[in-house]
């Protein structure tokens, strides 16, 4: 969880380089139900975010309609969605 909340993109690629079924670490939730997704695109980390977003088949990468997102991270979810639906 720490690695995408400040953004250690080369942790987060370990984890997806080294799967021992990771999904638990990477759909983790926080005691107030906030991923591990939600605070790479909340922080911003838009590598992480990627990174993320090319294993989405693993990871849960939904977020609540009223969640913030910066112009760059909005962009980024919008990319994928128009290329991945």
């Amino acid at each position: 969880m720490c690695a995408c909340m400040f953004g250690h993109t080369d942790i987060v690629k370990l984890m997806f380089d080294h799967p021992d079924d990771r999904s638990i670490e990477l759909n983790a939730k926080d005691d107030f139900g906030r991923t591990v997704f939600m605070f790479a695109c909340k922080n911003g980390h838009k590598d992480v975010v990627n990174l993320m977003l090319e294993h989405s088949k693993i990871v849960n990468i939904s977020l609540p309609e009223s969640f913030y997102l910066s112009k760059e991270i909005f962009d980024t979810l919008g990319n994928f969605l128009k290329n991945n639906c």
